[in-house]
């Protein structure tokens, strides 16, 4: 386990989804106060607000998914997607299923070669100089799939129950 060409539709088959149980919008800036909307054109409901610690914690145990793990995602999805923007939302989407969770990770940024830095972490080269420890922490998790979409702003989260 660990980097993975999975796709979501092929994690959510593999943790034989039930539910979407929570759709948030993030931002690094505090809206206050925090509200709900309906966002078109689907009929999910997606809380607006900020990224806490708490938020991180929540989510790490809801979905037994490592904070640090969760911390990275999150850390690249505001700092390399958004560009540190305090006011580019990040989608949080959590899915439940019988075997585990799937939590996506959406940033609206440009995105990145994730193939490349997947290769080359799979061929053994380091590629942490002083950037890509995310891809370090999304590989040494026996129990955690990790893939990306798109052109590299999605990221996908999949964690097994009682792994």
């Amino acid at each position: 386990m660990g980097l993975v060409d999975t796709s979501f539709e092929d994690m959510l088959n593999d943790i034989d989804f039930t539910a979407m149980t929570r759709y948030d919008l993030l931002t690094n800036h505090r809206i206050l106060p925090p509200y709900t909307f309906r966002r078109f054109p689907w009929s999910e409901y997606a809380e607006l607000g900020m990224i806490t610690p708490e938020y991180v914690q929540e989510l790490a145990k809801e979905a037994d998914i490592p904070r640090d793990v969760l911390h990275e995602a999150f850390e690249n999805a505001f700092g390399h997607g958004n560009c540190d923007s305090s006011f580019l939302p990040v989608s949080v989407k959590w899915f439940k299923g019988n075997k585990g969770y799937v939590v996506r990770i959406r940033d609206t940024g440009e995105g990145f070669d994730y193939h490349h830095i997947i290769s080359e972490r799979r061929n053994g080269r380091m590629i942490f100089k002083h950037e890509g420890w995310g891809f370090y922490h999304y590989a040494s998790y026996d129990w955690i799939n990790i893939s990306f979409e798109g052109s590299g702003n999605i990221i996908n989260i999949q964690s097994y129950i009682g792994w």
